[in-house]
């Protein structure tokens, strides 16, 4: 099908390149203790996936490049959360920077995981080949293609637009938060809405019960009851 970078979907058309230099994508919104809470991952692992990690006889080395600062931005926080989806799917570190190195200097690509949509295979990460629907390019075996029934779609966790993950459903398409960096500044809210969790869970926790705060946010019970566990669970993963 000719070279990897001919037959793979590059991302490069004007209005993308627009997109991804949005301050509302780009600009540091969180700390890595805002990252370590909304995607459950501990504070110096997240750390550590974009400055590496050095100790007597061991080398971790970064696996996505460090944009510097001490905060990070909407695209590195939904990075961050796509390496965390595949290391709960038992993806290796090496793999997952194997692929983020492949595709950010095959395809010239500055956020590869969140500018190509990815599939797994229970080991190894494919990015959709261009000229054939039916067929995929290993990311993390360069040169390797596969057939596409073989490959289980990646669990979906983002919505795309301008080939962009631009919406993050933080724990599931079943609770009604999501995190859209355009909306609120980039906290998380109630899906549908411009409403903060964390509004909601302020207003709970001093004691106004969930049909008056239903009635004042105007959303159903199972909007704030999502909301409220939402802030729960990233609580509990402070």
């Amino acid at each position: 099908m000719g070279s990897v970078a001919a037959g793979v979907m590059a991302v490069s058309e004007p209005d993308v390149q627009d997109w991804i230099r949005h301050p509302s994508l780009t600009l540091p919104a969180y700390t890595y203790a805002d990252v370590a809470r909304y995607t459950r991952v501990p504070a110096q692992t997240v750390r550590n996936w974009f400055k590496g990690a050095y100790s007597p006889g061991h080398t971790m080395h970064p696996v996505m490049a460090d944009a510097g600062g001490r905060g990070l931005s909407y695209l590195q926080l939904a990075e961050v959360a796509f390496v965390a989806a595949m290391r709960t799917r038992r993806i290796k570190i090496a793999k997952l920077r194997t692929a983020y190195d492949y595709v950010r200097s095959r395809l010239g690509v500055e956020y590869p995981f969140v500018q190509q949509e990815f599939l797994i295979d229970g080991t190894d990460l494919f990015i959709k080949a261009l000229d054939d629907v039916l067929l995929v390019v290993s990311a993390s075996r360069p040169g390797q293609h596969a057939w596409r029934e073989a490959v289980d779609a990646y669990v979906n966790q983002f919505d795309y637009d301008h080939h962009l993950a631009l919406i993050w459903h933080p724990r599931s398409r079943l609770r009604r938060v999501i995190v859209d960096p355009r909306i609120s500044f980039g906290r998380p809210i109630v899906e549908g809405t411009g409403i903060p969790t964390e509004a909601i869970a302020d207003r709970l926790a001093a004691g106004d019960d969930l049909a008056s705060v239903a009635y004042d946010f105007n959303l159903t019970p199972e909007q704030v009851e999502d909301a409220r566990w939402f802030e729960q669970d990233v609580h509990r993963a402070a």
